[in-house]
């Protein structure tokens, strides 16, 4: 069996609001960096027969060349107008992660996502999430809707990405200023929900971390 996993990462952030924050990140560009180097080295410990593919959006820089050493595969969409700008942050992390699908060379079992910047964390059990044949992810009720998923971490089966691809396109062209954690929850067919996973978060615009 053979596994990757997508980190969707924007080490050098602009200063364009979201549409639910006027701070895109609090974090600094090295800052950004450091913690993305600590989510890669939390996945070769915890997943470490799954290989790693990394999707930035930043310009070409020692960072950048950093951090393709450090993955399987490197993608870049440098200055890309949704990634960077759009004040919907979900349209941006679905253009990073349609991207990554398309550069894809191999018959992956199982596709796992992690929100560059945060970290897999001991109490994570892989063996739970191998035995699923569904979408995987983290039950929400963050964002005031009953039905609502996380999207930092999550698993896609190989027989459930046109699903997956589905709902992104469906998200990209039919919505605005749509909550896409919400979206998916509601839009995809076969999906299972789990209530811990853990992985530690680190809110971008507000300088929190908790562990899911």
């Amino acid at each position: 069996m053979t596994d990757c996993i997508i980190i969707t990462s924007v080490i050098e952030t602009t200063n364009k609001p979201l549409n639910y924050s006027k701070i895109r990140s609090v974090y600094s560009h090295q800052q950004r960096f450091e913690q993305t180097l600590e989510t890669i080295e939390s996945v070769r410990k915890y997943m470490p027969s799954t290989e790693i593919i990394l999707v930035e959006c930043s310009p070409q820089s020692e960072y950048m060349k950093a951090l393709s050493e450090k993955v399987d595969y490197f993608y870049n969409l440098e200055f890309n107008q949704v990634v960077n700008n759009s004040p919907e942050k979900g349209k941006g992390e679905i253009t990073l992660l349609l991207h990554a699908f398309s550069k894809l060379t191999k018959h992956y079992t199982n596709i796992y996502k992690i929100t560059g910047r945060y970290v897999i964390q001991p109490s994570f059990d892989k063996s739970i999430w191998d035995g699923s044949d569904t979408i995987t992810v983290c039950k929400s009720n963050r964002y005031g809707m009953e039905n609502s998923m996380h999207t930092f971490f999550y698993k896609i089966p190989n027989n459930c990405i046109s699903e997956l691809k589905r709902c992104f396109d469906l998200f990209l062209h039919t919505t605005k200023n749509k909550c896409i954690e919400n979206f998916l929850a509601n839009n995809l067919k076969n999906i299972t929900f789990f209530d811990k996973i853990g992985i530690l978060v680190r809110w971008s615009c507000y300088n929190f971390t908790h562990i899911f």
